[in-house]
């Protein structure tokens, strides 16, 4: 990515702020190199909040927080306090999103104070996205949120303490990407975002990795499939990926198509009651567990 500046080519520097370290993560490493900077909060869970360091930027990122008068950060506050208040079971989780948001965007502004990103790009609108939005109100970073999945499904959306703390880092970013249609609606319909700047791009695939030319016969002689074709589906056995949906569509293949089989990847809540439905639909269908992502496809 390269800026045009008086004629001159300037590299644009984009923080990607990420709350694991999924597939695709690594993917940005390895393919845009030295053209960004990714910092992952499964590597900032195991920051030291005694560090000395740490504690002084950590004080003076509040200082900023609080001279700024950050409407995000009194927001964050006043959603865990009321939500907490209401049930104080959810204290855990409220604990654990404030501690890795705050002390992830301070760990962030010691590193960038004098030397800031051009962009900082969420992936998942929180964690990362709060702490995204933390940075814009010290550091006046334009933030761009990709909202991938967790983050406007189901489980949050029913969620009051997690709806409300998703939808104060998309409303609070200058831009928001959804992964997907449903999210964008839910973006839209269920979280109140304005519509005109969000945009729906879907997550790429390696064509390297995935392709009609790759050899599956070391997977078939694994599994001892012996026909001549073979379906796989590759998320978590949960209703939000429609692993259902995919079994009933694999039995009206199944009487199309004789010679087919189908595996299904991963594991979830639904691992059991897809196996029944397989079988009472005469679905040739092997469930293999988890797979690790160096093992697909």
């Amino acid at each position: 990515m390269k800026l045009t500046m008086a004629g001159d080519e300037k590299r644009m520097r984009v923080l990607f702020l990420t709350s694991s370290k999924h597939p695709l993560i690594r993917g940005l490493e390895e393919r845009l190199g030295d053209e960004v900077e990714v910092v992952s909060m499964t590597t900032l869970r195991e920051f030291r909040p005694l560090d000395p360091g740490l504690l002084a930027y950590s004080f003076l990122f509040l200082l900023k927080l609080l001279i700024n008068r950050s409407r995000s950060f009194f927001r964050i506050f006043i959603i865990y306090s009321k939500n907490v208040l209401k049930s104080p079971r959810k204290l855990s989780t409220a604990l654990y999103v404030f501690l890795a948001s705050f002390f992830a965007a301070a760990s962030i502004y010691r590193v960038h104070a004098k030397d800031p990103p051009d962009i900082i790009h969420s992936l998942w609108s929180y964690p990362a996205g709060l702490s995204a939005v933390l940075l814009k109100d010290v550091m006046g970073i334009p933030v761009v949120v990709s909202v991938l999945g967790y983050d406007a499904n189901e489980v949050t959306l029913e969620n009051d303490l997690l709806r409300e703390l998703s939808g104060l880092a998309v409303r609070n970013a200058d831009f928001i990407i959804a992964g997907a249609e449903n999210l964008y609606l839910n973006l839209i319909q269920k979280i109140g975002v304005d519509k005109n700047k969000v945009i729906i791009i879907t997550p790429g695939v390696d064509t390297v990795k995935f392709n009609p030319n790759v050899d599956g016969s070391a997977i078939k002689m694994k599994y001892g499939l012996n026909e001549d074709i073979v379906v796989a589906f590759g998320p978590h056995l949960r209703d939000i990926y429609g692993p259902e949906d995919f079994i009933r569509a694999a039995a009206i293949v199944s009487r199309e198509v004789p010679n087919v089989s189908f595996i299904l990847i991963g594991d979830g809540p639904l691992f059991h009651r897809l196996n029944d439905l397989a079988r009472d639909l005469g679905v040739k269908a092997v469930f293999v567990g988890r797979v690790p992502y160096d093992e697909m496809p």
